[in-house]
This record gives structure tokens, sequence and C-alpha cells, in this order.
């Protein structure tokens, strides 16, 4: 089969999996009906542009449209991609705070000595589940908001640090000055890269 024919069989493909009439996929080209039905009975090929434009539609790499496919890929679009991360983050921040939970039932039913002391361990979550969500955020490349969840990386980390001296019997309260600087060189570093 050659490039031509292909490009005939995948348009043909993808608007069918799509649920699209000539029409529909004419409208969003910006093309008439005739022209789809004539690259559709490979009479005529697109031009470069309507090819590219037909992959954004269609959510394909250019070069499937080229290739011999017996059915049309599945991808998520973005939605059903931001779904899919939420249910995920919101599955493992349960997780990390579940198992904080039994640290802390674990410790008050089998008497452990200063077993008051264990609620570090949703310190601790709190931490992990920022770190998670850093992950998330820049997963999903969203550029705008990554800097202030890792301001709150930061600052979960220094409370995390500093509750758990607590517990050991000391007071450090100077460990949040350290703060300071990392947030100034993370607005800063965001002022630059604009």
């Amino acid at each position: 089969m050659d490039v031509k024919e292909n490009i005939a069989k995948n348009i043909v493909l993808l608007r069918k999996s799509h649920n699209l009439k000539q029409s529909d996929l004419a409208e969003k080209l910006h093309y008439t009906d005739k022209a789809i039905s004539k690259w559709e009975r490979n009479e005529s090929t697109p031009d470069v542009e309507a090819l590219v434009e037909i992959a954004k539609i269609f959510n394909v790499p250019i070069e499937f449209l080229f290739n011999e496919n017996s059915e049309a890929p599945v991808y998520e679009t973005p939605t059903q991609l931001l779904k899919k991360y939420l249910s995920l983050l919101i599955l493992t921040i349960t997780t990390i705070f579940s198992i904080a939970t039994v640290i802390f039932v674990y410790a008050f039913i089998r008497n452990i000595p200063n077993k008051y002391d264990y609620w570090v361990a949703y310190i601790w979550a709190n931490f992990v589940a920022m770190l998670f969500f850093y992950i998330f955020i820049r997963r999903l490349k969203v550029k705008y908001l990554y800097i202030y969840i890792l301001s709150g990386v930061i600052w979960s980390f220094l409370a995390t640090a500093y509750f758990q001296t607590l517990v050991f019997g000391e007071n450090v309260w100077m460990i949040f000055l350290v703060g300071a600087p990392l947030q100034v060189g993370l607005f800063l570093n965001k002022l630059l890269n604009k």
C-alpha cells in the first residue's frame, strides 16, 4: 500500500472512530465535505497543513497518517488524564494518612513509651503528601502552580524537622530561618525564568 492510500484509509478510520461525519470533519478543518470525500476515496491528498491539523484534531502523531493501520489508537484526552492523575493522587494521599493513623493507633494500643509523641506521624504524612502533590503537579506540567507547591514542600519539611526535634526534647525553632532564603530563592528563580 502506498502513502496516499494509507492517508485516505487513516482519515476514514480516525473520522469513524470519533463518530464524525465528513461534514463534521470538514467544518473542523475549514474545508468542504466534498474535499474530505475526495481525500477518503484517494482521489486527492490533503496538503501538509491539513495533515498537521488532522493529526491535532484526532490527537495522533502525524506519522500515524502515513503508515498502514488497522485500528485507531486510543489516546486519553487531557480531561481523562487529569481525572486519572487526580484519582491516583487522592489514593496516594489517603494511603499516606492511613499509614500515619495505623502508626499512631498501634503506639497508643501497645502502650509504647512516649506514645503521645507519635502524633508526629501526621506531620511526616503531611510532608510526604506535599512531596507527592509536587510530583503530581510537575508531571502535569502546571507551571504556575508548582512554585507554590514547592514552597509547601519546603515549609512542611521544616515543620516536620522542628516537631521531630521536639519529640527528642530539643527546641530548634531557628530551623525555620533556613526556609526564608529558600523561599526567596524560589521566587527569584521564578522571576528570572520568565
